[in-house]
Formats: structure tokens, sequence, C-alpha cells
């Protein structure tokens, strides 16, 4: 299977700036990238900057505009894109800066007050009503976004952890939330059935042997599926899916380990087909799902240069950005995630992509039932495309081949065939 060898786009890396967390904005082509300016060895300065990013994948380094000191990693924006959250040093607050439609600005909107220690993620829910963080204060925190000015309110403490929560995820329908921590296991929690501001505990996701003796350092859910990854400090990446019927029950269906160092990062594409994964070894790793929902192979592996910390995928899907730990931030072409390569490459699989096609159509969780049937539609006519491409190139292989055989052996065979028939005569 060919890799995609997606192309660099963009490449920041200055020695008195360092960029430690980065989010897309989720309608314009907006970053926020949180930065460190170091001004000697043991000052440094922590602000977050809103930059442009041009259509052709560079980005505008002017800052459309810049934060206060002291707000610093991780940022995100809403889905809706009206907020802007990020955390901030040397204090463990983190801040919602309202951002106006095609103008962002700096308006702080209110703080969130309860953790005791460094926020380490901070993610919204797709309604973009609750959003959730973790902490090095060994607990998880879900928040009710304010509306019309009114107060932060902190609707539930997720208290079961014993260290420091690395990473926090929600489902796709937001009724599930991830918690990963360094006590190495990974909590799920969902809404109370009667009360959707309410969290209950719902299950802990045991580990091997092996992986007990390491962190949880990330998690991410499919954006279609009940399937969640998990990231580990050892290498080891892996898929948890829920069974039907039973939120409780959620059985590891795939384990990798090509990485030779911690997982500090994963994410999906948007359309589901791939997964993408950051490691302490300086690789990305791509992985493409298989009608099975476990990973077929790694298709490509790409060397950034540096520990991979973040990565985070434009909405569109056509971007790919990586923050790594020595501060650098990359921007990748990610037009190689189209239906029409995931075609080629699948063309090999006996109609992975029809069987994947039709799972998303058929998934309960799903949020857009015409957007899942549409994509069903096109995914299939591509791959009827690619299949009657494949066998017209194939015909034109043979008949070249043929052409190519019509030469001194074909009139020495011919030659052959009038002898053997006129010495038939002759008998």
């Amino acid at each position: 299977m060919s890799s995609f060898h997606l192309s660099e786009l963009t490449r920041l890396n200055t020695v008195a700036n360092s960029v430690t967390s980065m989010d897309f904005h989720p309608t314009e082509l907006i970053i926020a990238v949180s930065v460190i300016e170091n001004i000697s060895l043991t000052d440094r300065i922590y602000f977050t900057k809103v930059l442009r990013l041009l259509p052709d994948g560079s980005i505008d380094e002017t800052p459309i505009e810049t934060l206060p000191e002291n707000t610093h990693s991780p940022v995100a924006f809403s889905p809706s894109g009206q907020f802007l959250a990020t955390g901030t040093r040397p204090s463990s607050l983190f801040v919602l800066w309202k951002v106006l439609p095609n103008s962002p600005s700096g308006n702080l909107d209110t703080y969130f007050r309860g953790h005791n220690k460094w926020i380490t993620s901070i993610v919204f829910d797709r309604t973009g009503r609750f959003v959730a963080t973790g902490s090095d204060d060994n607990t998880a925190r879900v928040w009710q976004v304010p509306t019309d000015g009114t107060s932060s309110t902190c609707l539930a403490i997720l208290t079961d952890h014993r260290s420091s929560v690395s990473s926090v995820a929600f489902s796709p329908t937001g009724r599930f939330l991830a918690t990963g921590s360094w006590d190495k296991t990974v909590k799920l929690w969902c809404k109370a059935p009667d009360n959707d501001t309410s969290w209950i505990s719902l299950a802990s996701l045991d580990q091997s042997e092996e992986e007990q003796r390491n962190g949880v350092s990330s998690v991410a859910f499919h954006p279609k599926l009940s399937l969640l990854a998990v990231g580990i400090f050892n290498g080891t990446v892996k898929l948890w899916q829920k069974q039907p019927a039973d939120d409780k029950n959620w059985s590891c269906v795939a384990t990798f380990r090509e990485h030779s160092n911690a997982v500090f990062s994963l994410a999906f594409h948007p359309d589901g087909l791939f997964l993408v994964t950051g490691s302490y070894d300086r690789t990305l790793k791509i992985w493409m799902l298989t009608n099975d929902k476990s990973v077929a192979k790694c298709v490509d592996t790409i060397f950034c240069g540096g520990m991979v910390i973040e990565i985070k995928f434009h909405r569109c899907g056509k971007f790919m950005a990586v923050v790594t730990y020595e501060g650098s931030f990359i921007l990748y072409d990610c037009s190689a995630f189209t239906a029409k390569s995931l075609r080629l490459n699948l063309l090999a699989t006996q109609g992975t992509a029809r069987v994947l096609a039709k799972r998303l159509s058929n998934d309960h969780t799903s949020t857009d039932r015409g957007l899942d049937i549409r994509r069903e539609q096109k995914i299939n006519r591509e791959v009827d495309a690619a299949n009657q491409s494949l066998q017209v190139a194939l015909l034109n292989s043979r008949e070249a081949q043929a052409k190519a055989n019509i030469g001194k052996g074909g009139r020495i065979s011919q030659r052959k065939r009038k002898i053997n028939k006129r010495h038939s005569y002759q008998k």
C-alpha cells in the first residue's frame, strides 16, 4: 500500500518564541497559538496570538489579536467559533475570550475558577454548551459555558484519578467523557439519564499488565463511531469499542506498538477514515481504519524533527497542525485524505471503502443522517469509478503486451503453424 506523503506547508520555529498549543477556528481560516517568549534563561512571557491562515497554507504572522500576558496553553475554540478558551500561567484558571464574527478580538468573557494546579487539557462538547478540563490537581471538571453574561458554573468534579489528568475528550454525541491520567487509567463518564448537567462514573478501562506500568498521555474519540483511541507513555496505541446497548461494556479491539516512545497526542481525521498518532520518537504515524474497526496497517510515517505533543485537524479536513515539544508549529496539507486517495489505496482491500461507508451511514450516534448517506453514496461512486479506471488500465496493459508479442516471436509461431498444417496435409 502506497504512503500518502503529506506535504509540509508551513513551519514556525524561532529561537525567541516557542509554540506550545494551537487550535483552528471552526468556520474561518484563523488559528490561535499559545506562545512562550524566551526573554532569558529564567524570564519567560506567556501569551496567545490569533493569526490568519491563508488558503495556500501560509500564515500571516502579523497577529489579528494578541491576548494579554499569562494566557497560555492549552487553547481551544468553541464549536461555533464564538469563544476561545485558554489556560493561564502561573495561575490555575482558564479563561473564555469572546471572538467576534470575522474579526476576532480579545474581549474577556469569564474566568473559570476551581482547579488548584495548572490545566493540562480543554475540550468543548459538540453543542458548545459544556467544556471539560483536566488538571495537574488529579481532577477533571465539567463546566457550563455561560451565556448572556451569566457566571461560570462547575457542574461536576471528577475525582477518581490518583494522579494528573493528562487528557480529556467528549464523544461525538457529547454523551460520554473520557479522562486519561498518569495514574495509568482511563475513566469513562456519562450524563445522568434524567439530567444532562449531571455526570456519573461509567467505567474504567483496564490496561494490560504491560500498559499498567505506564501512564495514559492522550485520549480521542472517533468522530462518528463509539471508538476511543488511547495513547500510552510506552508508545502503545489502543482502540476501545463500546458494545451495543451496554454503555458500561467497552472492549479493546486493537493494540499497536509501532512507536518507540510515548504517544503524547492522537487525532482522528474529521471523516473518521484515518487515525494520526504523534510521539516523542519524533514521528507521526497515519493509520487507516478497516471494516472490522481495527487498523489495517500504518500507511505512512512522517519525521517531524521534534517530539510531538499536539495534533489538530481543521474541521474541513484540509489542514493538519502539529506542535512539538521543542516549540515548532508545523502545518501539513491533508489533500491526500480525500475519498479519491482513499479509494485508490483501498481497492486492494476488497471493498473496505464500501463497508466503511455503509457503517458510517448506519451509525446511530450520527448527528446528520443526510450527510452520512450522501457521503456513503459519494464514496461508492468514486470506488466504482476507480474500479472502472483500474479495469481499463489493466485492459490497456494487456493489449500493449499482446502487441509487443506480435514481433519476431509471433511470426515464427505463425510460420510454425503453417508448416504443421502443411505436414498434416501430407500425412
